[in-house]
Parts: C-alpha cells; sequence; structure tokens
C-alpha cells in the first residue's frame, strides 16, 4: 500500500509540474513531482474532515486516485512533459557516479530509520503523531484526543500544528505502519532528486554533487530527516519555493512565481511561522517592479502573498478557529516583543550561539561567508541578490519570531529554525559567478581529460 501511495505522489506531483516550464532537469521534475505529490495529498485528508466524511482506508484511496487524476487533467500538458522525460538525452557523467553512490547512501540510513524508528520527539508524542493516531483510529481529526481525562495537562499547543506532518502521518498510519514515519523518507529522496537536479541546472554537475552531499551531511538537519518535527518538510519546500523564486526573475515569468507561491504555501502548510516571511517576499516583489510596470507589480505581489495567505487560512483559521474544540490558549506575546535592545541581543546570539555552533552545522556558515566575500570581491556583481536576500529574510525573521512571540526559543526555535537557511544557501553558492567561474574552469579541464 506504501508503495501505491508514493506512485500516487509521484503522477499527481508530475501533472502539477507539467504546467510549469521552468522545471528543466529530469532529477529535479522527478524530485518536485514527490513534494508537490505529498503536498497536494494533505488536502485529501483535509476536505474529508470538512465534509465530515470518515477517514478510512477506502475513503482516503478514492481521494487520492481523484486528486491525482485532476491534477492531471490537462493531459495534453501532462504527456508532453513524460514525452520529454523521457527523450531527454541522458548526461550523466562517470563522475557523478560517487555523489550518486553517498547520496543514495544517506538516503538507505534515513529511510530505514524513518521506517523502523518510533515517532520519539515530544511536540510530536503528544501532538501531530497522537491526532494522527487518533484520527485513524476514529475517523476523524475532531476526536476524543480533545476530551479524554488522560490527556490533560499535557497537551498544549501541539495539536494545533499546521498540518502538513499530521496529516503525511495519517496516511502512513492508513497504509499500515504503525510504528514510524516512512513519509520523511519519501520527503527526503524528493528533497535529494530536487536540490541536485536544480544546483546541476545552475553550475557543474560535479559543484552539484559536492553541495548536496555538503548539505545533507550537516548532523543537525540530517537528524531531522527521520525525526517527526515540523521543521525539516518546511526547509524542504520553502528551499525549492526561493529557487523559482530566483527563476522568476531570471525569466520574468509569472507562471514560474505561482509555482513558488505554491511551493511557498506548502511551507506555511508545514509550519505556520513561516507565514511571517511572506509579507518580506510581497514587499520586494512590489519595490522591484512598480517602477516598471504597476500591474505586474500588484499581480506579482498578489500572488506570492495571496497563495500562501490561503494555506494559512485554510488551516489557522477555518480549523482551528471553527472546527477543532475550544481550547485553553497561554499567553502568546512575550513581554518582550517591544523591546528593541532583546531584539538585537537575540540577532547577535543567533550568530555567536548558533550559527558558530560547528557540531550541529558543521562549516556550513563559514563556507557561506567565505564564499560570499570573495565572490564579490573578485567578480563585484551582483549575481544570486534574490536568493541572498531570502537569507536576510530569514534572519531578521527568524530574530522577529523569538522577540515576539513568547513560546519561542532560541534554543529550540530559532535552532530548528535555521534549518530553513541550508537548502537557500547552497542554491545561492551554485548561482553565483564565483561557481560559474568554477565550472569553466572544470569543464576546460574536463575537456583535456
Amino acid at each position: 500500500m506504501l508503495y501505491l501511495l508514493i506512485l500516487l505522489y509521484i503522477l499527481a506531483g508530475f501533472g502539477i509540474s507539467a504546467h510549469f516550464e521552468a522545471v528543466k532537469t529530469r532529477a529535479e521534475r522527478l524530485g518536485l513531482s514527490i513534494l508537490l505529490g505529498m503536498g497536494l495529498h494533505t488536502f485529501v485528508i483535509y476536505l474529508l474532515e470538512i465534509f465530515h466524511i470518515s477517514l478510512n482506508l477506502n475513503n482516503v484511496l478514492i481521494g487520492l486516485v481523484a486528486f491525482t487524476m485532476l491534477s492531471n487533467a490537462a493531459v495534453g500538458k501532462t504527456l508532453r512533459a513524460y514525452q520529454q522525460l523521457f527523450q531527454q538525452k541522458w548526461d550523466i557523467r562517470i563522475y557523478e557516479l560517487p555523489f550518486w553512490g553517498m547520496l543514495g547512501y544517506i538516503a538507505y540510513i534515513s529511510i530505514w530509520r524513518a521506517v523502523y524508528v518510533p515517532v520519539t520527539p515530544y511536540d510530536a508524542v503528544v501532538g501531530m503523531d497522537l491526532l494522527a493516531k487518533y484520527a485513524v483510529k476514529e475517523g476523524h481529526l475532531v476526536s476524543s484526543v480533545f476530551t479524554t481525562p488522560n490527556l490533560a495537562g499535557h497537551v498544549q499547543n501541539q495539536l494545533f500544528y499546521a498540518p502538513f506532518t499530521t496529516f503525511s502521518q495519517i496516511l502512513t498510519r492508513l497504509c499500515g505502519n504503525q510504528v514510524g514515519q516512512p513519509w520523511l523518507g519519501i520527503e527526503f529522496v524528493g528533497f535529494l532528486l530536487f536540490m541536485y537536479g536544480k544546483m546541476r541546472s545552475y553550475t557543474h554537475p560535479i559543484l552539484a554533487g559536492i553541495f548536496t552531499v555538503l548539505l545533507c551531511l550537516i548532523s543537525e538537519f540530517f537528524g531531522y530527516t527521520f525525526m517527526m518535527l515540523t521543521d525539516f518538510s518546511c526547509a524542504v519546500f520553502l528551499g525549492a519555493s526561493v529557487a523559482y523564486f530566483y527563476d522568476y526573475y531570471q525569466a520574468k515569468s509569472l507562471k514560474t512565481l505561482i509555482l513558488s507561491a505554491i511551493l511557498l504555501g506548502f511551507s506555511v502548510w508545514s509550519r505556520s511561522d513561516t507565514a511571517l516571511f511572506v509579507p518580506m517576499a510581497v514587499i520586494l516583489v512590489f519595490a522591484t517592479h512598480f517602477k516598471e510596470n504597476i500591474k505586474e507589480a500588484i499581480l506579482g505581489s498578489a500572488i506570492i502573498g495571496g497563495i500562501p495567505f490561503i494555506f494559512f487560512a485554510l488551516w489557522n483559521i477555518v480549523v482551528v478557529q471553527y472546527i477543532f474544540p475550544k481550547h485553553p490558549v497561554g499567553e502568546q506575546i512575550a513581554s518582550t516583543a517591544t523591546d528593541i535592545g532583546n531584539l538585537f541581543a537575540i540577532y547577535s546570539d543567533i550568530i555567536t550561539k548558533l550559527m558558530g555552533h560547528q557540531i550541529l552545522w558543521g562549516y556550513i556558515f563559514i563556507i557561506f561567508a567565505i564564499w560570499t566575500i570573495a565572490n564579490f570581491l573578485i567578480f563585484r556583481d551582483k549575481k544570486g541578490w534574490e536568493i541572498l536576500i531570502w537569507l536576510l529574510f530569514l534572519y531578521v525573521g527568524l530574530g522577529l519570531i523569538d522577540n515576539i512571540f513568547e513560546a519561542a526559543s532560541l534554543d529550540n526555535t530559532i535552532k530548528r529554525g535555521l534549518f530553513k537557511m541550508l537548502p537557500v544557501i547552497y542554491l545561492y553558492l551554485s548561482v553565483t559567478s564565483l561557481s560559474a567561474w568554477l565550472n569553466e574552469k572544470i569543464s576546460v579541464w574536463e575537456s583535456k581529460n
């Protein structure tokens, strides 16, 4: 049953990706199809609950098949995409095989642990996985999990976390896996394929391979590829969104911006605090277009802001406020919310206490700093600024989250929030002029050997 679910993920996501010319390489399309299919199919659970239809295997399977067929409704585009996929020249080179071998081994470890290791993070045990257990047992998200006396005092707001993780776990449990979270392994494979394929379209395969392996070997990041929390999924979708946000500025195609907005929406669907970064993207799109074309500035801003807001509203307003039982809400806004001094102290701590922690992150932030400075000193251009400014958004936004919200903490919320930066950093490295120069040098060496 799990294999059927994977197939439906790929078919559904492929049907969506077929609408976007920005998806170029074979690995990129396959990886993106897995991610889009996973995101799309969580809406089956959502709609069944909204219409109060039982969450049993038969109903869910019918919904999954229906969504897959709907995503492939534009048969002509889908068939052309399949034709391009199979007719596209295979240009895998022998020096790519070691990278694929390393990535395959890393993926094997993650998948094995995701399948066989039980759910262990506290927030999942008393939150997303708990909600998924009761939903499968009783057939609805609104279940006795909210009223059972045994859980009184143990559950706070974890049941109300953004739904992608919970809904993916429901699909896993309905497929028969009652222990682990194999959907995380599936998502990790999709992420690997996407990142390698996307960076390969920007730079030389050797650099793309090095960047992808280094990204996956970040110890703290890799650990969450088999631990059920919201942060890894959020980072995966955000990274993909930023990639197409960059492509939008290269091709000036609103369709590409729509794809970026959809993926940003799924990032919000994975973790609600991502919504804080959406207004920053809206301001950027408007500010960079309003002098040239006010209509495009307004339309682009509406796309990058409106689509993620729909994702946010469908859960946090429709479900949490009107469908879930009323729940006691603790103090949300911290007493430091207006303390500018505390905010700057947080920004300092993010750099010194988090980014400087090599056991957690290895050398990624050092590599990023050296690479960026060298690129500016040598080439003095702005190539890749669209990605670089997203890193600024993330840094500013994470500090605001810690300063404003009572439940946020540097050692947990912000530490895992840095996951969002990691794919974005390597995407930036792959599009810089320094990367293009290395690409040229490697290609010249390659042609001589």
